[in-house]
């Protein structure tokens, strides 16, 4: 059986699906990634096959949450105007999906409905954060108050949007396709009146299932294979300079493509340094600590590409952007952690994290914040003691076996001699 995963976004968004895909190839699936470009080499030395999806991550990333305000109409414009950039895009979802036995298309990926709709090719959604209609919360709308009717509106909301967004060259490409126009109230959760299978990469302690959805949504865990600690010397120094320091805090905002980066970290590595913590940090933060930190630099630990799961478990607390990789890190090692959330779900995952007692209420960047209030939620994390009772309490309710989960549940429906 041949399977094409479909992933647009950044690092975090696209090696969930080269987990899922080491897997199912272990298992004797045929298993090809379209992305974008930049991530070829990734797959490849993975030795799982690419399809080529034209544009670039960090554009994207800079043009939809990065360098956004992350309002509503600034979104669906980026949308929009990435899918005008691209005109190659109907060829190159095309060639990717139209030799597929089965289709995995996660958000920005579900363009690829409308070639399985052409095609005959059965789809399974999956998201990192919940998308689905519920009263529960509004994954998209961090305003909405929970267990309302505010929430259910807010998602259909947020999905007509979405729709409305690419709904132009939707249609264009239906056209081209030979199908019917789609309205932007298409209902892109079922395929020929049958629900689409869909996967949440997360647990249950973090989100829970609304009970109103279906056998046919799962929630999987989060999507990682945790591996042994290293005994590289890189590892061997970081694990020493967090002994020595005696409190540590990590300090990183992924791959967010964001102009004023630098003044973001300078502002919390003020406030650790005050509070006399060992601080961790990204390499790109080189610049910044050189011209500004050089007296105090012994007390600040760069780090280049160390998977998170290697040292987590031996600092005191995470700060970060809520992306839903590293939540789940956090959460899974019982450490604390505050979420300076630059939009889209990672308010959200910040909102869960606050509810749940795991750390202080989030920091929405892209808004005005007052410099007491900044200090006063960096403080909070790292002196009070219930977000690390909390956060060990849960620590056990995190899974580490989602891709297995996953696999399995896509082994069920899709058994391999099934064509």
């Amino acid at each position: 059986m041949r399977i094409t995963a479909i992933s647009l976004g950044s690092y975090g968004d696209i090696m969930p699906f080269i987990l899922l895909g080491e897997e199912l190839g272990k298992r004797g699936y045929e298993y090809s990634l379209a992305t974008f470009e930049n991530y070829r080499d990734v797959v490849e030395k993975k030795g799982l096959a690419f399809s080529k999806i034209s544009g670039d991550s960090e554009e994207m990333v800079s043009l939809l949450l990065g360098n956004s305000n992350n309002t509503r109409s600034e979104g669906i414009n980026g949308i929009s105007l990435l899918l005008r950039k691209y005109p190659e895009l109907y060829d190159d979802f095309y060639g990717a999906c139209e030799k597929s036995d089965l289709i995995i298309y996660m958000q920005f990926g579900a363009l690829a409905y409308h070639f399985a709709e052409k095609f005959h090719i059965p789809v399974i959604r999956t998201f990192a954060f919940p998308f689905d209609v519920t009263r529960k919360y509004c994954s998209l709308m961090d305003t909405m108050k929970r267990d309302s009717l505010s929430c259910y509106f807010g998602n259909i909301m947020c999905q007509t949007l979405m729709s409305w967004a690419a709904i132009k060259t939707v249609n264009v490409w239906r056209e081209r396709l030979a199908l019917k126009k789609m309205s932007m109230f298409g209902n892109y959760r079922k395929m020929n009146g049958k629900s689409i299978i869909t996967l949440y990469q997360f647990d249950e302690v973090l989100a829970n299932k609304d009970k109103r959805w279906g056998d046919h949504i799962y929630l999987t865990g989060n999507w990682i294979r945790l591996t042994k600690n290293e005994e590289n010397e890189e590892v061997k120094k970081l694990c020493q300079f967090i002994d020595q320091k005696g409190g540590s805090v990590y300090v990183g905002f992924g791959s967010m493509n964001y102009d004023k980066a630098d003044e973001l970290y300078r502002r919390v590595i003020r406030i650790l340094l005050k509070e006399n913590k060992g601080i961790i940090v990204p390499k790109s933060c080189r610049n910044l600590i050189n011209r500004e930190f050089k007296e105090e630099s012994q007390r600040i630990y760069m780090i280049d590409y160390i998977p998170f799961e290697q040292f987590i478990n031996k600092v005191d607390a995470a700060i970060h952007h809520g992306g839903n990789g590293t939540v789940h890190a956090c959460m899974r090692n019982g450490k604390p952690q505050l979420i300076m959330a630059f939009g889209a779900d990672q308010v959200f995952w910040g909102g869960q994290c606050f509810y749940l007692g795991v750390g202080p209420a989030p920091i929405n960047i892209k808004k005005e914040i007052n410099e007491t209030e900044f200090k006063n939620s960096i403080i909070d994390l790292i002196s009070n003691d219930k977000y690390r009772i909390n956060s060990e309490k849960f620590s056990t309710e995190v899974s580490n076996n989602g891709i297995v989960i996953a696999a399995d549940i896509i082994q069920k429906n899709f058994p391999l001699n099934q064509k």
